[in-house]
Formats: structure tokens, C-alpha cells, sequence
């Protein structure tokens, strides 16, 4: 995705696509289209994810209080 968009905003626009292609109403040509924008969304999401769990891991990390594995 050449946008930063929050996690949330992701997920939203990636279920109004799913909504959409569920439908049943869109032209086959449309549908290719918010499925491959499905897919790039979803990718940004999992992109995010690992991001905030290397955020999150390095956080545990310097706080050396929980135990390793162990969030709370």
C-alpha cells in the first residue's frame, strides 16, 4: 500500500470489500478489482500485526519484568 492507514481502517475497508463481493451485485470486472484490493489490504494488516508484536516483544524486553512468552 503506497498509504499509512491505521490497523482499524484497514479492517474496516477490508470488510466493506468483503460485503461487496458478497453481495452478489458487482461486475466481474469489479470484483477482480476489491479482490485484489482485499488482498493488499489484508497483507498491510498482517504487515501491521507483526510490527506491533516486534513493538511490543522489544517493550517486554527492556521492561525484563514479564516472564519470556508471557505478556501479562
Amino acid at each position: 500500500m503506497n498509504r499509512e492507514i491505521s490497523y482499524e481502517q484497514a479492517i474496516s475497508e477490508l470488510e466493506q470489500i468483503v460485503e461487496k463481493l458478497n453481495s452478489g451485485c458487482v461486475a466481474l470486472d469489479e470484483m477482480v478489482t476489491l479482490y485484489e484490493q482485499g488482498v493488499e489490504l489484508a497483507d498491510y494488516c498482517k504487515e501491521l500485526l507483526v510490527r506491533y508484536e516486534g513493538r511490543m516483544d522489544k517493550a517486554i524486553r527492556r521492561d525484563g519484568s514479564a516472564d519470556q512468552g508471557e505478556i501479562f
